[in-house]
């Protein structure tokens, strides 16, 4: 199920040129939020620069979902109506939150990882948006009762982000090397 603006069904979006070992890969647009229970796919969120891709897996469950979050929380200031609502870090937690829900999730038992978030303009970036939406999805998903379990944040390198429902392995590529940031079935502890 694929969430946002730009919503079309899921066989239309399946990435045919490349493919994890035999899986569907499906690319997480920015402003995208992608929520799924199929083994068979990989999501993958291409280009993460300030933005920041928040990979979810419930291994009790094996639901999944990935959002590819471009802005900081609405609340900021942001102007509304030029992106898509999920684009906002608050509202694509919001509604990434709910489909995880809808296929069965159990919240306490969902790993959380964080990709991306790297300051992509020169030193003098006064947005500072990959900073901003580092923050903003950490309080946002603190806020509603999910702990981050992993991350590969911040930085001036651009990132690819893996979501292997399979297994729940998040794998981050950059234009250095490919590693996994997080193995599968691993829960959050929760003490």
């Amino acid at each position: 199920m694929i969430l946002g603006t730009n919503t079309t069904r899921s066989e239309d979006r399946r990435d045919r040129s490349s493919t994890c070992r035999g899986a569907d890969v499906i690319p997480v647009r920015s402003g995208e939020i992608h929520a799924t229970k199929d083994k068979d796919q990989v999501l993958v969120a291409h280009g993460l620069g300030s933005c920041v891709a928040i990979a979810a897996y419930d291994p009790s469950t094996g639901a999944g979902a990935m959002a590819h979050v471009q802005m900081p929380s609405r609340d900021g200031g942001a102007p509304r109506g030029l992106l898509p609502a999920t684009a906002y870090a608050d509202v694509a937690i919001e509604v990434m939150a709910s489909a995880l829900q809808r296929l069965g999730a159990i919240r306490k038992y969902t790993v959380i990882s964080l990709v991306g978030g790297a300051r992509t303009m020169s030193d003098r970036d006064m947005f500072q948006i990959g900073e901003r939406n580092i923050l903003d999805v950490r309080r946002h998903l603190w806020r509603i009762g999910y702990l981050v379990a992993a991350t590969d944040v911040g930085g001036t390198h651009w990132r690819t982000a893996r979501l292997l429902m399979d297994t729940g392995t998040v794998v981050v590529r950059t234009a250095e090397k490919e590693e996994v940031l997080r193995s599968g079935h691993q829960r959050p502890d929760r003490r």
